[in-house]
């Protein structure tokens, strides 16, 4: 698990180093910068929810276990019997 928590530390610093190089390097000292960078931020750790709650729904509505004969488990039941 601390693995995982160093992964998704290490992936939000990367996001918010872009975010901060796409908005121009501002100076964060400035009180109208980092409630800008702090308003881009949530906006892409919203969209970053949005994006893996989508992927995670698709993922439990696909089929994971394999389909079984039908012949064969008529066969199995029969010599349970």
């Amino acid at each position: 698990m601390g693995k995982l928590l160093w992964v998704l530390v290490i992936f939000l610093v990367i996001g918010g180093y872009m975010i901060f190089k796409g908005l121009g390097e501002p100076d964060l000292n400035d009180p109208a910068n980092k409630k800008t960078f702090i308003k881009e931020f949530a906006k892409w750790l919203g969209q970053l929810f949005k994006s893996s709650k989508a992927t995670v729904g698709a993922a439990a509505k696909q089929e994971w276990l394999p389909r079984v004969n039908k012949t064969n488990l008529t066969n199995e039941t029969n010599k349970n019997r």
